[in-house]
């Protein structure tokens, strides 16, 4: 088992991502591994409103700068949260081919390359299986 460490920002679209899958699939892993973090999950969401409502600067201010741990993660979870945003990767490159915008493809590619950089961390290897790095 071992601790996690994940800027706010990651955690959310790892959330979300996993609220995704379970609306699609029976995942009995993923539904325990979101119980687990729901509570939280919430309580953090309603902090994020909170300084979204408060100031632009408080809100980017806890999603940028600010981490998330969690704590005596198994492999099982670990693989889940890795399957997750591996998928999560796939479809935020699939948004940032898809758009037309050039600030929004800057962000969504940020984001990608970002959460392979944790990936890459969370799994102890240089290169993802299936993942290629780009760098522009």
């Amino acid at each position: 088992m071992r601790d996690v460490t994940m800027p706010v920002w990651q955690f959310v679209r790892l959330m979300v991502k996993i609220e995704e899958t379970s609306e699609q699939y029976n995942d009995l892993n993923l539904e325990k591994l979101y119980g687990e973090w729901e509570d939280f999950w919430a309580d953090l969401d309603a902090r994020l409103i909170d300084a979204g409502n408060r100031s632009r600067e408080e809100f980017a201010n806890m999603m940028m700068h600010q981490e998330v741990v969690m704590h005596r993660l198994d492999d099982i979870q670990i693989a889940l949260i890795r399957r997750e945003l591996t998928a999560l990767i796939k479809q935020i490159k699939k948004l940032s081919g898809e758009t037309e915008f050039k600030d929004d493809k800057r962000n969504l590619n940020y984001e990608w390359r970002e959460i392979e950089v944790f990936l890459k961390g969370l799994l102890g290897v240089e290169k993802i299986a299936g993942l290629k790095t780009w760098y522009g």
